[in-house]
């Protein structure tokens, strides 16, 4: 094999893991309250100062939430994904994920970055395009 071949090869598993690395990287609170900002038009409001809600056009999105006030927070959920959406991403190979009533609970120590980042943006479009 020539040593150009070779060293493209090499170059490409790199690639590949340090992608798996940093796909399985965990997401925290402040992670997920900067994603969520970053949306154009989105507003953050705290009910009961407990659990943030992160909302566009004056509909939720998503929120975090903390197993006790002044706790840091252990998950958070995204709205408006359709039951069968949700189904599909429950059942998916994405770790952390659960169904709760009518939200996609993400557990944020086992959700990595990449995958909630993907979620996130397809929670906020589906908010933002629905009719009040």
């Amino acid at each position: 094999m020539p040593a150009e071949s070779r060293q493209s090869c090499s170059y490409r598993s790199v690639g590949l893991k340090l992608h798996a690395t940093l796909s399985s990287v965990p997401i925290t609170e402040r992670q997920f309250r900067n994603q969520a900002l970053g949306f154009p038009g989105v507003e953050e409001r705290n009910r009961l100062g407990q659990f943030p809600e992160f909302r566009v056009r004056g509909r939720k999105f998503a929120s975090l939430k903390r197993p006790r006030l002044k706790r840091p927070a252990n998950g958070g959920y995204l709205y408006g994904l359709g039951e069968a959406r949700m189904k599909e991403l429950a059942g998916s190979r994405i770790r952390g994920l659960s169904i709760a009533y009518d939200a996609l609970r993400v557990e944020l120590s086992e959700t990595g970055a990449a995958s909630f980042k993907k979620l996130i943006a397809e929670a906020y479009a589906a908010m933002r395009k629905a009719r009040r």
